[in-house]
C-alpha cells in the first residue's frame, strides 16, 4: 500500500485486535508519560464521557504552635469536589513500512516500532496535558 493511501479502520482491524501488541504500546505510553505514569487512573470507561468528581479545594495543614494560626491549636480547613466531564480521545499513530523493510526477516520490526509507537503516545499526551499542545476539540 502505497504511503499516501487512505487507511480505512477495517484495514487496521487485524493490527488493532492484537492484544499482545496494543499491551506492549500502552505500557510503553505509561512508562514514557509523566502523566500517565503519575495521574491516578480512571476508571474504565463504557461511553466516550464519564462525569467524575474530583477534588477542587485541597485541604491546608498547619503547625500546632505556629505564630500565623491560633497557638496551641488545631485548626480546621476545608476541601470541595467539582463534577467535571471525563472525555475519552484516541490518539494514534500509523507507521508506513516499506516492503524492501518487511522482506528483511533478519529486523524483528515488532520490537522496534511497537516501544516506539507507545513513547510517541506518551509524548502526544503529555503535550495535550503539560503544555496545550495539539489538544482535541473537547
Amino acid at each position: 500500500m502505497p504511503y499516501n493511501s487512505v487507511i480505512t479502520e477495517a484495514d487496521l482491524s487485524a493490527a488493532i485486535n492484537r492484544p499482545e501488541y496494543s499491551n506492549e504500546i500502552y505500557q510503553a505510553a505509561i512508562a514514557q508519560s509523566a502523566v500517565m505514569s503519575m495521574a491516578q487512573r480512571a476508571p474504565n470507561m463504557g461511553t466516550g464521557v464519564r462525569k467524575i468528581s474530583v477534588m477542587d479545594t485541597l485541604p491546608l495543614a498547619y503547625f500546632v504552635g505556629s505564630t500565623q494560626g491560633v497557638p496551641n491549636k488545631k485548626q480546621t480547613t476545608e476541601m470541595s469536589w467539582k463534577g467535571k466531564d471525563l472525555t475519552a480521545e484516541e490518539i494514534a499513530v500509523i507507521v508506513p513500512i516499506p516492503e524492501a523493510t518487511l522482506a528483511d526477516s533478519s529486523i524483528d520490526l515488532a520490537a522496534q516500532i511497537l516501544p516506539r509507537i507507545g513513547e510517541a503516545m506518551g509524548r502526544t499526551l503529555d503535550a495535550a496535558v503539560l503544555a496545550g499542545t495539539n489538544l482535541p476539540a473537547t
